[in-house]
């Protein structure tokens, strides 16, 4: 039998399709397909978004726009964080539903994954061998990327979660001109 692996990306998640000599065959190890009935949240400027940004919200993280690849670039070491230290976070209402922007939180998602499959394939298909990105922001860790994979691990009841904590430097490094 013939193997090809293609990558794909769905936001931020890593899916791997295998492709058999008679057809296109999913490996066992890939649980939800890349399928979304939830519209995406219409695209806006920064300025928009820090807006309509919840306080809680604006309190609880740093309010910066930062560039993703060049956070990805960092190279820090990763150092084990508890996940129950992080879990203040799980209230945040992070995520969008229908194409409304802070409508769920991931602790929603964890009482009720019915009710929000899309976000529940999101967190399930989450790479927890990648580290979550934390800052220091009014003296407490909170998460830059990585909030499902952080609640992936808090789902599969994991104490500690890889994560690579920035400096301030860290952060000024990686914001956007």
């Amino acid at each position: 039998m013939e193997l090809a692996q293609d990558e794909a990306l769905a936001g931020r998640a890593r899916i791997v399709a295998v492709a058999v000599k008679s057809g296109l065959a999913w490996s066992a190890w890939v649980e939800w397909p890349v399928v979304s009935s939830d519209r995406s949240a219409p695209r806006v400027s920064w300025d928009e978004l820090v807006a309509m940004t919840p306080e809680v919200i604006r309190q609880a993280l740093p309010m910066v726009a930062w560039d993703i690849g060049k956070l990805w670039a960092l190279e820090l070491p990763v150092r084990q964080v508890a996940v129950q230290e992080l879990a203040w976070l799980f209230d945040l209402p992070l995520w969008q539903l229908n194409g409304v922007r802070f409508q769920v939180s991931p602790r929603r998602v964890r009482d009720d994954p019915a009710g929000f499959p899309d976000h529940l394939r999101r967190v399930m298909a989450a790479d927890l061998g990648r580290p979550v990105h934390l800052v220091e922001h009014h003296g407490r860790l909170v998460v830059l990327d990585g909030f499902h994979r952080l609640l992936k691990a808090a789902l599969e009841g994991r104490a500690e979660i890889g994560a690579m904590v920035l400096s301030q430097e860290d952060l000024e490094s990686i914001c956007q001109a």
